[in-house]
């Protein structure tokens, strides 16, 4: 109720209350009953005004008719509720009715009073069962000749409360509800004072009179009062215990709020928290009109470091008694940290980036934990800039961290005290290695055994009659050039172990050329017991968007199991029967993303450029899952059988942990 200007209101009469029939009511004498008793709180009231009668804006609103506005200015008696089943509540549907006080009582002056309670009166006949006891109001949006169901069923608000009948049943009767709460919101806000009854569905209805009336008892103002705010030099929030803030002074100002009516003073106090004992106090001059902020500052000498201190503030009218007081607590601090704090690389992450040295790789994770000798400090740190340590932890805390880039890195930290205090700025320098995949060029030529350039992860091919020319073989650059080229059916290869750690970031990338288009072909995947953790190929989709229905598609699937919402990357880019290719499907556990990239080689009548684009991505592709299977080419799998085979050739396979750079994709596809 802060800032109220506070009025004594004289007895007004500005309505009537019902008649005991409910069907009628003029307006008659209300008096001010300065007697009625206080509420809960225990305040006098000093004044009653009631508001109503037969110029209260008024309406019915049925949902049945939900455009009409025929229920303005009502007059007679009006069923409320609804019934829950049959045609005939079909067709009335539900219906509700709303008074508006707001006129009234802006012509009563009530605005800005202190309101001691509310209650809405009105009359209704009750069943044998009593059946108005269901009935409740709510606050409601104000009401007009427009007002219809479908304008203002939505503004009606919680239920404020349930009635409160008088008198027999099956006779006409009084009805109360308090509406104390809804009617100080309304003021307070600005808004219309609007209540509403209803009937809750499956409660029946009930049969209410067309005139109602909104008492209103009227308090005295309140006494001074003072809020404790804080410290604005420096600035602080106010807390006590152990939420109080520390400040980089012993000279603060104490900032407060007073309100009240008249001149009011102030009185602020300093005491030691530890004994008690007053330090220092001071009073403002009673030349605060109606209240407002007071600022007084604490002379030297009074507060020193690392003591808690206690401040309270009380108001008073230049000769009336002090108000109960308000407190804040404060510790001044004018010590920066000194120490560093320590970074110390997490032991069993897929990557520990130790300081000083080279490991993980793009997209590989790894984690620190931050830690400081200083007492009550947070660590402020950053992977970027000495400039930009905005995010700060507790010592002890676990930051992980996902290289978006090889290459040398560092780690800025520094501890910040309550007080705002920094001390220097340590650093934790080490390096990311370049992302090296493992690589197949298929230059064997025979056998059923393909090597990597390591001479280990052998893939065992289902045939000696895979083999076949390579790209450079069908460019004419290098006749001995070799390829697997797989024919669909049973044609594939295959790990003996998983290759690629997909729970991860990981890289995979394939020189392919297809025998066809217009379906979906898996050129690339890794197994798990139900599905292909990850699949690249091409895909039948008509979000490709190209002329054979087909593109290059990189996708990966959120679980192993028989049908899994998967994360599909599509390139938009037509499959070219005949013309090479270079794919690469990132999947960036950081991001939670799928990459695919697309290098087109084309074919020697037609090359291509060779640019490396990033044709298609798809988000919400999780961390992944570790698929224990083995690394395949030429075929997927989907509900624990083989799909999806090959018709073509595959040439130069590489997988990698982490997360390949464009340049790494540009330099693979010209190798």
């Amino acid at each position: 109720m802060s800032g109220r200007v506070w009025r004594r209101v004289t007895a007004v009469v500005v309505g009537a209350a019902l008649l005991a029939g409910g069907l009628a009511g003029t307006a008659s004498a209300t008096t001010a009953d300065p007697g009625s008793e206080a509420d809960q709180a225990g305040v006098d009231v000093v004044d009653v005004v009631t508001v109503g009668g037969v110029t209260t804006p008024r309406t019915v609103i049925r949902s049945a008719a939900p455009r009409t506005t025929a229920g303005f200015a009502f007059r007679g008696p009006r069923v409320i509720g609804g019934c829950t089943a049959g045609a005939l509540c079909q067709a009335l549907g539900e219906t509700r009715v709303a008074w508006d006080f707001s006129s009234g009582l802006t012509e009563a002056a009530v605005e800005g009073n202190r309101i001691v309670r509310a209650t809405l009166e009105g009359t209704a006949r009750q069943s044998a069962a009593c059946r108005t006891a269901p009935v409740t109001v709510h606050a409601v949006g104000g009401i007009d000749a427009s007002t219809s169901w479908s304008t203002h069923a939505p503004t009606w608000g919680d239920v404020v409360t349930g009635a409160v009948a008088e008198g027999r049943c099956d006779r006409w009767g009084a009805v109360t509800w308090d509406v104390t709460d809804a009617v100080r919101q309304g003021l307070d806000d600005r808004r219309a004072v609007a209540l509403g009854l209803s009937v809750p569905a499956g409660s029946g209805s009930a049969l209410v009179g067309p005139q109602a009336s909104l008492r209103v008892e009227i308090g005295p103002p309140p006494g001074p009062a003072a809020i404790a705010r804080g410290t604005s030099d420096p600035p602080g929030p106010c807390a006590v215990g152990d939420d109080r803030p520390s400040i980089r002074s012993v000279t603060p100002s104490l900032v407060a709020d007073v309100e009240g009516v008249g001149n009011l003073r102030a009185r602020f106090a300093v005491s030691d928290v530890e004994d008690g004992v007053e330090l220092w106090s001071a009073e403002t001059m009673p030349q605060m009109a109606g209240g407002g902020p007071v600022v007084v500052t604490v002379p030297a000498g009074v507060m020193v470091e690392g003591r808690a201190y206690s401040w309270d503030v009380r108001a008073a009218t230049p000769t009336g008694p002090w108000s109960a007081p308000t407190s804040c607590e404060v510790v001044p601090d004018l010590t920066p940290p000194v120490v560093t704090p320590v970074a110390t690389p997490v032991e069993g992450e897929p990557a520990v980036y130790r300081e000083g040295l080279i490991s993980g790789g793009v997209g590989i994770p790894g984690a620190f934990v931050l830690s400081s000798d200083e007492a009550d400090v947070r660590i402020a740190y950053s992977f970027s800039s000495p400039d930009a340590l905005v995010n700060t932890v507790a010592p002890g805390t676990r930051v992980d961290f996902a290289p978006s880039a090889n290459g040398p890195h560092t780690l800025y930290m520094r501890a910040v005290d309550g007080a705002g205090w920094v001390g220097p700025t340590g650093e934790y320098r080490f390096q990311v290695a370049r992302t090296a995949p493992m690589r197949w060029s298929f230059d064997e030529g025979t056998g059923l055994e393909a090597r990597n350039a390591a001479g280990t992860g052998a893939l065992t091919l289902s045939g000696p009659d895979l083999w076949g020319d390579g790209l450079h073989a069908d460019f004419a650059a290098d006749p001995t050039d070799r390829a697997l080229v797989l024919r669909g059916g049973e044609s594939a290869a295959w790990s003996q172990v998983p290759l690629v750690a997909t729970d991860r970031s990981y890289s995979v990338s394939a020189t392919v050329r297809a025998d066809d288009a217009g379906t979906t072909r898996v050129a690339v995947s890794q197994a798990g017991a139900r599905t292909s953790a990850f699949a690249l190929g091409q895909r039948e989709d008509a979000a490709c968007g190209t002329p054979s229905g087909s593109c290059w598609a990189f996708w990966t699937a959120g679980t192993d199991v028989a049908d899994p919402e998967l994360a599909v990357a599509l390139s938009g880019v037509e499959v070219r029967p005949g013309s090479w290719v270079r794919l690469t499907g990132i999947h960036d556990a950081r991001t939670q993303e799928n990459r695919l990239y697309v290098c087109e080689i084309g074919t020697v009548d037609e090359p291509a450029f060779g640019d490396v684009v990033l044709a298609g991505t798809a988000s919400g592709a999780g961390t992944g899952w570790a698929s224990g299977g083995a690394l395949q080419l030429g075929r997927g799998g989907v509900a624990g059988a083989w799909s999806d085979p090959w018709a073509g050739t595959v040439d130069r396979l590489s997988v990698a942990d982490g997360v390949l750079t464009e340049s790494d994709m540009f330099r693979e596809c010209y190798s």
